[in-house]
């Protein structure tokens, strides 16, 4: 009864703050980015949407606690990969956390969402399924000269059991060519307090842990697959740590 009680208060509180704030975005942030460049007008929509993220997590206080440690030694300003394991649909907006400007790689299914897809195209997100690879490799080198940090889910999609899964390749190969730092981030215990296929929230804290960064110097003898393995180890390590398990690699 308790779970859903704090479920139904923090549901409301949601759809009542993405009502309010997606009306005064709308409102107040099209005739402001109209009078703004296009990169003005794209930071702006950026700056929004990761405040909403922001907004929302804070929204589950005090039954879900967030703490938050940034060891990645990375400037904000500056173009970087954060590669992160990906636990729960709560998952995007923890980036709200970090003062990065933040731009997706993710496939399909976020750009359908109503409302929120609109604006992550607008936002400029990139759709890994809809790009060719040249294409997606073009953007993203762009994105990251501007001072933009590219973020991704490595898995692809949500785990099904709160284990780690595989890495996709694909934004390693991203990242051999841009020669960027890499910044491996870490989720940990969302899993248990929204698992997949089930609303109800249950209490608990949720740890984003920003690992330290590896420099291109780190990773340019690798190939893909090596940097593969060797991202997803560090994470892996790390979510065992917190979570208390063996090391899934």
């Amino acid at each position: 009864m308790m779970r859903l009680l704090q479920s139904a208060v923090f549901y409301t509180s949601y759809l009542l703050f993405s009502l309010v704030y997606i009306l005064a975005a709308l409102l107040l942030g099209t005739p402001v980015a109209l009078c703004l460049s296009r990169r003005g007008a794209l930071r702006l929509t950026r700056q929004l949407i990761h405040y909403y993220g922001a907004i929302t997590v804070r929204l589950a206080w005090p039954w879900i606690r967030f703490r938050v440690e940034n060891r990645s030694g990375i400037d904000p300003t500056k173009g970087c990969l954060f590669i992160s394991n990906h636990q729960s649909i709560a998952d995007p907006y923890l980036m709200g956390l970090f003062p990065h400007e933040f731009v997706f790689l993710s496939n399909h299914w976020p750009f359908q969402i109503p409302i929120l897809g609109a604006f992550a195209k607008l936002a400029g997100y990139l759709n890994t399924q809809a790009l060719e690879l040249e294409a997606l490799h073009e953007n993203a080198a762009g994105l990251l000269a501007e001072g933009v940090t590219l973020f991704c889910f490595a898995e692809g999609t949500r785990t099904r059991t709160g284990a780690l899964g595989p890495f996709h390749t694909t934004i390693f190969r991203l990242a051999l060519q841009t020669r960027v730092p890499i910044v491996p981030v870490c989720i940990a215990g969302l899993y248990g307090i929204i698992p997949r296929g089930n609303a109800l929230l249950r209490p608990g804290t949720v740890h984003i842990h920003a690992l330290p960064a590896l420099l291109p110097s780190d990773f340019e003898a690798l190939t893909p697959h090596q940097l593969k393995h060797k991202v997803r180890s560090l994470i892996a390590a790390e979510l065992a740590f917190l979570e208390g398990g063996a090391p899934c690699c």
